[in-house]
């Protein structure tokens, strides 16, 4: 991502000295925006007996060369018509728009992307709060955001969060559908409502932001960020490909204490004793560790298609990798489990 960028950077100010029709001056120092900026911006289209409201949540990550301002950005564009057949939203996901703008020494500032097949363009002026002006005759305004560490996200409740982190299973494999898991060198967690757009795969390095709470067996994790009347989805900043974490090697009794849950974790010559086929394709097991503790182990619908029901066998051993989760499997109550990714992350022992 940084060599992406600092490669664009020297283009642009390489343009913008040679380029005989543009002012440039790169010997007075311009406002620094390079960080994590936070943007909102709503406007109205009118025309034909048809109304269009759009609203934009977007996150901003930019980096700064002199006055040539490079960087990504991700969000969500919100849609609602309205004409006399009554109103109907939609919703756009971007993950991976590519920022170029410039700050002048007055800071006055433009930074301008593509949104599907649109060029936008944000011009104002940066302060010691924000940044703020004026686009689609509408004022838009960004605030300075602090990412934090997985771990001191999980430790809030109803806080907006922005964290950085690596994915580490495919978006679609883990019920119901539009979850991750995204984990950093502190800590892993589950990030759910995800939105329709381009699908997030494991290795994705990745900046995003929402609410931090449960999901609905009390798993701690990411939420969509909600504001009257609606929600939008955790915006999210596709940074590249990033390395996934190594498994930490733990037991049943530390998969009890819940301290490593969303987290990437590894049981050694775990013994299969139960097997339970649910009422779908997805299905459950018991294990012993090592030490004889049980422990579950959950296979989502997704993954049985690659991982069957009936290639396991009881009384094997099996050297077992996942992602540690809470909800409920082979009891009616939420517990502690081991959950599947895929045919690597089970290898007999």
């Amino acid at each position: 991502m940084l060599r992406f960028l600092s490669i664009v950077s020297l283009l642009a100010i390489s343009a913008c000295r040679s380029d005989p029709c543009v002012t440039c001056n790169t010997n007075v120092e311009a406002r620094d925006i390079s960080g994590v900026w936070t943007v909102s911006h709503a406007f109205s289209e009118s025309g034909g007996g048809v109304t269009v409201l759009v609203e934009k949540h977007l996150v901003l990550e930019l980096t700064q060369q002199d006055s040539i301002v490079v960087g990504r950005t991700g969000g969500t564009i919100e849609r609602c018509t309205t004409s006399s057949s009554g109103d109907v939203c939609s919703t756009n996901v971007l993950y991976s728009g590519v920022v170029l703008g410039r700050v002048h020494t007055d800071a006055s500032v433009v930074l301008s992307w593509m949104e599907d097949l649109t060029h936008v363009e944000l011009e104002g002026k940066a302060g010691a709060s924000g940044m703020t002006g004026l686009a689609q005759g509408a004022p838009w305004n960004a605030r300075r955001a602090t990412p934090v560490t997985v771990a001191e996200a999980r430790s809030g409740t109803g806080d907006t969060v922005l964290v950085s982190g690596v994915v580490t299973v495919d978006q679609g494999a883990f019920d119901p559908g539009n979850v991750v898991y995204v984990q950093d060198k502190t800590a892993g967690i589950e990030v759910v409502g995800l939105g329709t757009g381009p699908m997030l795969v494991k290795g994705d390095s990745v900046l995003l932001r929402g609410v931090i709470g449960a999901d609905g067996a009390g798993e701690r994790a990411i939420l969509p960020i909600a504001a009257a009347p609606s929600s939008w989805p955790p915006e999210i900043v596709w940074e590249g490909t990033g390395t996934v974490p190594a498994p930490r090697v733990v037991t049943a009794a530390d998969m009890r204490t819940r301290q490593y849950e969303g987290s990437i974790i590894s049981l050694p010559s775990g013994y299969l004793h139960v097997l339970v086929r649910q009422a779908g394709p997805d299905y459950g097991m018991w294990f012993g560790d090592v030490n004889d503790a049980d422990f579950q182990v959950f296979v989502h619908e997704s993954v049985a298609a690659s991982v069957p029901f009936d290639s396991w066998t009881v009384g094997w051993t099996y050297n077992l990798t996942g992602i540690q989760g809470f909800g409920v499997s082979l009891v009616s109550s939420s517990q502690p489990l081991l959950q599947i990714r895929g045919p690597d992350d089970r290898v007999p022992s």
